[in-house]
């Protein structure tokens, strides 16, 4: 879904080949994404609050250097199984629009990056890096 937002893919209809899902992701988002060149996005109107539903479970895992990742449980936890994440910066939460579409379907586990969105501060700064983010992808995918 992340490639809706990235200038140098083709249109979003194209690059999941799903034309039905690129019209959900419109309809929830107020994307016009079905055709558009994905550097052409535009919301068509003014920005309402996202509300982010209460998840199903919460579990914190506590990295080897004593950061927490919380995981958060949504969705259908008969579904296959889905675990999401943010890029560096921002939060799992602000793809609300795109990853609610999977709810009905998938079991999904969220989490954000360390020192990101619903985890608490780590105060070892020199522990943000690629070294640690995937250190702790192996975690969750472990845990």
């Amino acid at each position: 879904m992340l490639a809706v937002i990235d200038a140098c893919r083709p249109p979003v209809s194209e690059v999941n080949g799903n034309r039905q899902l690129a019209k959900r992701v419109e309809e929830a988002t107020n994307l016009p994404l079905m055709g558009a060149p994905a550097n052409r996005l535009r919301y068509k109107g003014p920005m309402t609050e996202l509300t982010v539903p209460t998840p199903l479970e919460t579990v914190d895992l506590t990295m080897t250097d004593g950061a927490i990742i919380r995981l958060r449980r949504h969705g259908n936890p008969d579904g296959p199984r889905l675990i999401l994440a943010h890029g560096n910066g921002f939060a799992t939460d602000a793809y609300f629009p795109f990853w609610q579409l999977l709810m009905d379907d998938y079991d999904l586990i969220l989490y954000d990056q360390r020192n990101h969105g619903h985890n608490p501060r780590h105060d070892d700064i020199s522990h943000h890096d690629i070294t640690y983010f995937v250190s702790d992808m192996d975690s969750v995918l472990n845990g």
